[in-house]
């Protein structure tokens, strides 16, 4: 009995031992959640995008309640749209709004939605957001309308974000971007006599974007095509309007029409090219 007692004694003294090392060896190898989460931010804050990604995940496999999960999250977002993976990056944010709705950063995760939605993103200091307009596709506008409706959820329902600034500025932006794109299409059916059209996408522009700085050649376009079709009395209310905003446009000169030389400058090059193809 003495011996089948010290037997016992014996294998608990060996399994505690062993235990307890495992024990060890666990806590030992393994960092606390608020250890693995600033370990990844300062992968990220250093520009080390991919390697902040894996890290933030593996924190989320590891912790998958803990406190700084959530904030991983929206991290993993921001990463991702540092390394212009817009196609990731996008639904990051969608996902990370519909399970926090009420997360205290939520402000930030809608501007990240909406520069994550520009039609070029991060652009270095002191570049401009877009493309040039001749690069500008109909799919970079509907992008760009994207950036516009949480860039405008940051500004309206959260006035006193620090994002809210940034955001009103680059809204400036896009208002005048959308503005340049249509009046680039107004042209576009100008140079082809499609003057209906052209009236069209003008109105567009002085209804949508009435602040913007292209207002002027779309109430000129406006002017020129009721012109060619007609339509004096049209026309001639287009250009009081015109005269009454901008007393100095220069669509306005009585001795050429801008408008014509343009489209005639247009029109021959249309014909040059022709000849080659």
């Amino acid at each position: 009995m003495k011996t089948i007692l010290l037997i016992l004694l014996s294998i608990f003294l060996v399994t505690g031992s062993l235990a307890g090392c495992s024990k060890n060896k666990k806590s030992k190898g393994t960092l606390s959640e608020k250890e693995m989460y600033y370990k990844a931010k300062a992968k990220l804050d250093a520009g080390n995008y991919e390697l902040s990604i894996e890290q933030f995940i593996e924190l989320q496999a590891t912790y998958p309640y803990g406190d700084y999960t959530t904030q991983s999250e929206i991290e993993i977002c921001y990463a991702y749209y540092k390394t212009r993976e817009a196609e990731r990056a996008i639904p990051c944010v969608d996902r990370f709004l519909v399970f926090h709705p009420t997360h205290p950063h939520i402000d930030y995760a809608y501007y990240l939605q909406g520069l994550a939605s520009l039609p070029v993103r991060t652009p270095k200091f002191g570049e401009k957001y877009f493309k040039s307009q001749e690069q500008f596709s109909d799919h970079d506008v509907e992008s760009a309308r994207d950036a516009y409706n949480a860039f405008t959820i940051v500004v309206e329902k959260f006035p006193l974000s620090d994002y809210a600034e940034s955001a009103r500025q680059i809204l400036i932006d896009l208002i005048n971007t959308f503005a340049r794109h249509d009046l680039r299409i107004a042209r576009f059916y100008l140079h082809r006599d499609a003057y209906v059209a052209a009236i069209n996408r003008s109105k567009q522009v002085l209804e949508q974007y009435s602040n913007s700085p292209h207002t002027e050649e779309a109430l000129a376009i406006l002017m020129y095509s009721y012109g060619q079709l007609e339509l004096e009395e049209l026309a001639r209310d287009s250009q009081r309007v015109l005269a009454h905003n901008f007393p100095d446009s220069k669509f306005l000169r009585s001795d050429t029409s801008v408008l014509d030389d343009e489209l005639v400058k247009a029109k021959n090059r249309r014909v040059l090219l022709g000849l080659f193809q």
